[in-house]
């Protein structure tokens, strides 16, 4: 649930900033992908650092074609 809320917040916040600087998407896309080993928060080894070890996010944004008239 915790890489759903980055990936939502990723989305409203970069709509908001193309918002800001007069961008219009056609399309976004955002995709998060994670290393995490669950033996740490399940206590199946102490030694296993609980929580992600990293977060990767990949932003796909497509703007509207500009007007050159």
């Amino acid at each position: 649930m915790l890489l759903q809320a980055v990936v939502a917040c990723t989305g409203v916040t970069s709509t908001a900033v193309a918002t800001a600087l007069g961008v219009k998407l056609r399309s976004g896309r955002v995709t998060a992908e994670s290393d995490l080993d669950v033996r740490g928060k399940l206590g199946i080894e102490k030694d296993i650092t609980v929580g992600f070890k990293q977060i990767r996010l990949r932003i796909v944004l497509a703007r509207t074609q500009l007007r050159t008239s």
